[in-house]
């Protein structure tokens, strides 16, 4: 711990286990997010698809922004989160406005 700045951390278990969650919400949501993407039958999929792209992006940054030590990724991963942070809830409101149909 001699030399580490204060804001860097050593990988734990509970980080550990934190980025495995995120990993598998990250590969579930790129497997579901290709899986419509080759099977879609309107043009509401590719919606659902920029929905899970915009998950995928969120989970695995933040995932990444915990188990980093190094000060400068660990300044760098919550801006990459914002991205899908702020695609998810356009994203989310198209897909909705197209399932629907238009129908509030």
């Amino acid at each position: 711990m001699r030399g580490m700045h204060p804001l860097e951390q050593d990988l734990t278990v509970e980080a550990l286990f934190l980025f495995l969650l995120t990993a598998t919400a990250f590969f579930i949501s790129i497997l579901v997010a290709f899986l419509t993407w080759f099977q879609r039958r309107d043009k509401m999929s590719k919606y659902f698809v920029m929905v899970l792209i915009s998950t995928a992006i969120w989970s695995i940054m933040h995932g990444l922004q915990i188990v980093v030590s190094d000060l400068d990724l660990k300044l760098i991963f919550p801006k990459l989160t914002y991205l899908g942070m702020t695609l998810l809830p356009p994203s989310w409101f198209i897909f909705a406005s197209m399932y629907t149909r238009g129908v509030f």
